[in-house]
């Protein structure tokens, strides 16, 4: 089999990065695309790839700056698969693969997909030549964009601005109701359920959201939380212990529902009468984007990507990061304002149909790299 689209992915951890890897491979496929996911071996993304039919090339990387053998793997696969694209994902991954390029005599086009922020200045002459050598930069949101070509010295005909997409019609309201989904989940019916959804991780901070929501409960007010995912692979504290002991401290234990990692998150959203993402850095956060196609009220951090997502007094309600004070205040106005969650969950399920669909991401992506 030949294919004309491979995808690299090296990380060895498991979350929104990895499972958009996996989302990118198949959404291809279905569009009629023969594709090949390279990576790690015996790594979740490795498993996962197997599970749903991904033909899988197994490399085993060795220096990042000088790792010839992973290096030599790929062009071999390459040139006896037809590769003719080569996807990168992540910047620890770029280097290998502009090698990979230089073996093929620049026989293969390549295609940067942005999943995290340019956080300083990369116009030295490394990355300068680095970028160079890319055929397209693809970045998911225009401000992402726009401070690529403020921060490297990229050629502003390579940027493309490509909105990661979810499949939509798995988020529908109508697909689960609330009483169902908590009653699946074992949540309290009648209680006002602000939720966060992803690793549990301090950069996520779901820790600010007890802090916040304490006050809350206290009043007396009927806020019950539900906190979804397990910790990060690779991160040697275990967060969630962290979480649970000052659940104790705060004396919210309560009113506070812990559930796993769920690897169809649909349900987990209809239990839920908002979204709440806490992270101190967010730079595409696809949770948010699910959120606002169930149809969620948002709050969120003002920072990152986050505010090109959530339109602030429209589809949510933005706030400082590390500000418990504006976070308690934004649980505080929806928790009290059923029509308000209704106006800003409405809007953003309208931003999210009009804008987010996997299909306009895959039809965008495309004519990127088939140009």
């Amino acid at each position: 089999m030949q294919y004309p689209i491979a995808i690299l992915c090296s990380s060895s951890a498991w979350g929104g990065l990895e499972l958009n890897v996996l989302r990118l491979a198949r959404w291809l496929r279905a569009a009629g695309k023969d594709v090949l996911l390279i990576g790690k071996a015996e790594t979740p993304l490795a498993e996962e790839a197997k599970k749903h039919g991904v033909d899988f090339h197994a490399i085993r990387p060795g220096s990042r700056y000088f790792d010839y053998a992973s290096v030599k793997s790929m062009r071999d696969v390459a040139e006896a698969q037809g590769v003719g694209a080569l996807i990168v994902n992540t910047n620890a991954d770029l280097f290998r693969a502009v090698l990979t390029k230089i073996l093929m005599h620049s026989r293969l086009k390549l295609a940067y997909v942005q999943h995290m922020q340019i956080g300083h200045a990369k116009r030295d002459l490394y990355h300068t030549w680095l970028y160079k050598k890319l055929d397209v930069w693809i970045s998911p949101l225009p401000g992402l964009g726009r401070q690529v070509l403020q921060l490297t010295r990229l050629r502003p005909d390579k940027l493309r601005v490509v909105p990661l997409g979810i499949e939509l019609e798995n988020f529908t309201p109508r697909r689960m109701n609330a009483q169902t989904a908590r009653h699946e989940l074992n949540l309290p019916q009648d209680a006002i359920i602000a939720g966060v959804i992803g690793r549990l991780d301090p950069q996520k901070n779901q820790a600010m959201l007890l802090r916040a929501a304490a006050q809350l409960i206290h009043e007396g007010l009927p806020l019950k939380l539900l906190i979804v995912g397990a910790n990060t692979l690779d991160n040697r504290s275990d967060y969630q212990r962290e979480l649970e002991a000052l659940c104790d401290e705060l004396q919210i234990t309560d009113a506070v529902h812990f559930r796993p990692f769920m690897q169809d998150p649909a349900g987990a959203f209809a239990a839920l009468d908002m979204f709440v993402l806490t992270s101190e850095k967010e730079t595409y956060g696809m949770v948010t984007i699910e959120a606002m196609a169930a149809g969620l009220p948002v709050i969120a951090t003002r920072s990152g990507g986050t505010p090109e997502l959530v339109d602030d007094g429209q589809t949510g309600i933005l706030f400082e990061p590390h500000s418990d004070d504006q976070l308690r205040a934004a649980l505080r106005t929806l928790v009290k304002n059923a029509h308000l969650r209704r106006q800003y969950g409405n809007a953003g399920r309208k931003k999210a149909m009009a804008r987010f669909s996997h299909r306009q991401q895959i039809a965008g992506m495309l004519r990127a790299i088939e140009a």
